[in-house]
């Protein structure tokens, strides 16, 4: 025949959370001049669990605790370096966007009644404008790829502004050697 199945002994022990019971509390076992306080239910009261099984509740107005809890943003803050890179990006593709149609619109001109003098100082206004935006563009896109955040719109900003100066100052150096020839 088999054994009886007998409770586990507990053997008597510090309490693994300190101010947590591990046996309900009856009024007949508190002491005469303290209040008498009910029953705190458990899943089984002849084996106590060792973790708790639900946060103690706080009242909203108790010190210590907060009323409630600051809730969380809804989006993420932008750095300031993406602002900055994208202002970079969008003053180097309209300085490109000008100099791609001012090249198409300037052989409408050379074409015209307007005369190469007029087509000529356009066209030197237009250069000299395209070349200082692509200037702040690019030390917009250097100081935007120095600061944490998004790089991606700096980065091409660099790209085309770096590119865009560069083809002028070649420019202006052919120019300069065709005039003085």
């Amino acid at each position: 025949m088999s054994e009886p199945q007998q409770p586990p002994a507990h053997l008597p022990a510090a309490p693994q959370y300190p101010g947590t019971h591990a046996f309900p509390t009856h009024a007949s076992s508190a002491p005469p001049s303290a209040p008498a306080t009910p029953a705190q239910p458990t899943a089984d009261p002849a084996y106590p669990t060792a973790y708790p099984t639900a946060a103690p509740a706080h009242p909203a107005g108790v010190p210590g605790y907060p009323a409630s809890w600051p809730a969380a943003a809804a989006t993420p803050a932008t750095p300031a370096g993406s602002a900055l890179g994208r202002t970079a990006f969008v003053i180097a593709v309209i300085t490109l966007a000008v100099n791609l149609i001012s090249s198409i619109v300037r052989l409408l001109i050379y074409t015209s009644d307007f005369g190469y003098g007029s087509a000529y100082a356009i066209d030197d206004a237009i250069g000299v404008i395209s070349f200082f935006a692509y200037v702040v563009a690019l030390v917009l896109g250097i100081i935007a790829a120095r600061r944490p955040g998004p790089r991606l719109l700096a980065g091409i900003a660099i790209g085309i502004a770096g590119a865009g100066a560069l083809g002028m100052i070649f420019s202006w150096i052919g120019i300069a050697f065709l005039r003085f020839a």
